[in-house]
């Protein structure tokens, strides 16, 4: 739509060509990643006959001159009723957001819920009480977004995450009864679950998980978090059958003394402790005896 605009438009005018071959691109990916892209983006440029290659800090400042352009618009129809709706403050808090205005973006986002209660709304409040520390308005808010939209993933991850974060596994744990066997059985969600019910000890999800090892795809190279969780139930199983509480000093021992499946081990540094030991002091430099020149 945009390359379609006027070219005597102030703002859009002289960037219509390059918004002509950029516009596919952008609604695949994030700018971010606009050098990674299979070609490059070519934009005809006047007097030349050879198409040239739109750097990225051209592609961010087009987007950028524009986005500011239609913040003013999407705020003068606001005001004057057109856009008072739930969608209107939504999108214009995701613009606030993206300019960096967080009181704004947050006012917006209410705004948008007292129009219309929507679960990305809730999600994006979330976020932003999370930010803030208020952990349990977050857990609240996240929740609320689940419960009117259990079925996508990413939102059911969001939510679980939020509410780990919060230090509520038994409403993360009441969440996922909501959604449906295919959301459960992701891996990721199958891992929070694990990590809620540890904290629950509820060893027989934690033993499901561990026996099963459901694949993360999500997992980076060098994440601790699936070998933190095998040695922290570890930790827990020895400390139940010796009868004590789980200490640092039992957390250590589990380090040393045992090995997690290879399938959950993205560690870097193989294995060590959880904590280096101490370097130990260096020897002693040995005793040369004073020697004459011969």
């Amino acid at each position: 739509q945009v390359a379609r605009q006027d070219r005597s438009d102030p703002v859009l005018g002289p960037h219509v060509a390059a918004f002509a071959v950029i516009a596919d691109f952008v609604a695949v990916g994030p700018l971010a990643d606009a050098h990674k892209a299979v070609r490059p983006i070519p934009v005809v440029a006047p007097r030349r006959k050879a198409p040239v290659v739109c750097p990225l800090n051209l592609v961010q400042d087009v987007v950028g001159e524009v986005a500011a352009h239609a913040v003013g618009l999407l705020e003068e129809s606001v005001a004057i009723g057109k856009s008072d709706h739930g969608l209107g403050w939504y999108h214009l808090g995701v613009m606030r957001w993206r300019a960096d205005v967080i009181p704004g973006a947050t006012a917006a986002w209410e705004k948008s819920l007292q129009r219309q209660r929507t679960p990305w709304a809730l999600r994006n409040l979330a976020v932003m009480a999370e930010n803030r520390e208020e952990l349990a308005l977050a857990a609240d808010l996240a929740s609320e977004a689940v419960r009117m939209c259990p079925n996508l993933l990413q939102l059911v991850i969001n939510a679980c995450n939020i509410c780990s974060h919060a230090d509520r596994s038994a409403d993360l744990l009441k969440l996922l009864e909501l959604t449906t066997p295919a959301i459960r059985a992701q891996g990721r969600i199958r891992y929070l679950e694990a990590k809620a019910a540890l904290v629950l000890g509820k060893h027989g999800i934690l033993k499901k998980f561990f026996e099963e090892l459901p694949p993360l795809t999500s997992v980076r190279e060098a994440e601790m978090s699936l070998t933190d969780l095998w040695f922290e139930y570890q930790a827990q199983l020895v400390a139940q059958e010796r009868g004590v509480e789980v200490t640092e000093a039992l957390r250590d021992e589990m380090y040393e003394t045992r090995t997690p499946p290879e399938q959950i081990d993205f560690r870097m540094h193989g294995r060590r402790r959880r904590k280096p030991a101490a370097p130990a002091a260096p020897a002693a430099a040995p005793a040369v005896a004073a020697a004459g020149r011969t």
